[in-house]
Parts: C-alpha cells; structure tokens; sequence
C-alpha cells in the first residue's frame, strides 16, 4: 500500500530522510533534458516541422511562439475592426465583425498544431521520452530501492 500525501509529509517530519535520495529525484527533470537521446529526437522533430512548412523552430517553444505571434499579428491587423458592441464577449465580437479573417487565423493555428502532434509522434520523439524518463525512474529506484523501502515503511507507520 503506497502512503497518501499526508502520510508522506508526516513521515518526512517525522525523521524519514532522503537526502541523496531526493537530490537525485530534484535533479532528474534536468538530468533528462540534457540526455542526447532528447536532443537527437527534439532534431527530429524540428526536421520535420521544416518539412511540414514550419522552418526554424528548434524546440517546442518555437512552435508555441509561433503561434502567439501569429495571434499578435492578427490581433495588430484586425482589432481595428471589432466592433465590440456586436456580441456578449470580445470574442464574440470578433467572430461576427471578422469571421473570415478569424477563420484564418485559427486555421493557421490548428495546421501548427496538428504539425506540432504529428512531428511528435513521427520523429519518434515521444516514444524516445517516455523511454528516456522510464530509465532514469528506474535508475533511481534501483539505487535507493532501500531507502525508498524504508521511507515507505515510515510513512506507513505515521500513517497510523
């Protein structure tokens, strides 16, 4: 039976050390991004969004900048033409005083993102992250097995 939250807080206050432990754990997020095997798949994904029509982004954040700004760029061409008074909500709004050119937009949008899943899935990149993150997981758990067994036994015990 793993503890709850509670029970794991009490046990930590209680006297449960982690020390390397949770360095280890705190340190996996980082220990993860700099692995190779995420640089190599996030490559290809990047290639492939060059294929699909999207040059230049190296990162998921590009392709999620590009959006944004895409926005922005709609937002700067068209709000002149909103007339506010026509719907309930700005959006609303905007879909009655410029459907087409809203349209458009979130056409763009939806083609970057259906690039964005498909580029994921292709370049092997989600795959290659679940794996990346499974081995370090594990890694851990293989080291600190006694110390996570321990830590459990404690928390169990201030669970009652």
């Amino acid at each position: 039976m793993v503890p709850g939250w509670g029970a794991v807080e009490r046990a930590a206050n209680a006297g449960a050390q982690l020390g390397d432990l949770q360095r280890a754990m705190d340190s996996m997020p980082a220990d993860i991004r700099l692995d190779p095997r995420i640089d190599e798949a996030l490559a290809s994904w990047a290639a492939c969004m060059t294929t699909a029509g999207y040059p230049g982004l190296r990162q998921f954040l590009d392709a999620e900048n590009l959006v944004i700004d895409i926005v922005n760029d709609f937002t700067t061409a068209n709000y002149s033409k909103v007339d506010l008074s026509l719907g309930e909500t700005e959006f609303d709004a905007i879909k009655a005083s410029i459907p087409g050119e809203l349209a458009d937009v979130q056409a763009e949008e939806i083609a970057i993102a259906v690039a964005d899943a498909t580029c994921r899935e292709e370049s092997g990149y989600i795959e290659t992250r679940r794996d990346v993150e499974n081995e370090y997981e594990q890694a851990i758990v293989d080291t600190y097995r006694d110390d996570l067994e321990a830590w459990v036994a404690v928390a169990q015990a201030a669970e009652h």
